[in-house]
């Protein structure tokens, strides 16, 4: 059950973001936009958000996370490659040497808890960082349903706090913090956040 639920849940970025610009037409980028900016084919560059892409497609979500795809707008806390890279190799006790190989691992413990996992790195509204910074202990409802917790260290980072008392938690770069898109914004994080407390 423990290297289920690890492999659902190695987390978020020290990314650099490429975010698509907005369009001649004046079109804003979505979620899926930016997640899939650039493309969404395995490149090895444990930076961006390739993984992510593809369980976000795999788990029947890409559609929710599209413009008008949600009647109202979210803010995603998003694992990038080196994230899921983490969990793989704390999933298989092997360091994955590609990224279609981690997603294979992190895929292993099925597409339903694939999906709940990310619903749980979902929140509705968009919670900027400079508000976050604010919330110091407050609960946080996912779209899956559970909470996390904010803390706030040195009134200048973010941390995550989750269902799992066991593992680290995942701390927001700030590098790659409000990314601001039509259906809400994104934060990149260091780690996945897991919604149960494993053993």
């Amino acid at each position: 059950m423990r290297r289920w639920m690890l492999a659902m849940m190695a987390a978020l970025m020290a990314v650099v973001l490429v975010v698509p610009a907005a369009g001649a037409d004046g079109h804003i980028p979505s979620i899926v936009d930016v997640l899939s900016a650039d493309g969404d084919q395995f490149d090895n560059d444990w930076n961006d958000f390739d993984i992510l892409t593809e369980a976000v497609i795999a788990a029947g979500l890409a559609g929710a996370l599209d413009d008008g795809g949600l009647p109202f707008d979210v803010t995603v806390f998003a694992p990038n490659d080196a994230a899921f890279r983490k969990l793989a190799q704390d999933m298989s006790g092997v360091r994955p040497t590609s990224e279609a190989q981690t997603f294979d691992i992190v895929a292993s413990v099925g597409i339903a808890t694939v999906a709940d996992v990310l619903l749980y790195h979902v929140v509705e509204g968009e919670v900027f960082y400079s508000t976050a910074l604010t919330l110091d202990g407050a609960d946080v409802p996912t779209l899956l349903g559970p909470t996390f917790q904010i803390g706030v260290m040195n009134n200048t980072r973010i941390m995550l706090i989750d269902q799992d008392a066991n593992d680290r938690n995942a701390v927001v770069n700030r590098r790659a913090a409000d990314i601001d898109v039509s259906n809400g914004v994104i934060h990149g994080i260091d780690r996945v956040m897991r919604p149960i407390d494993l053993p």
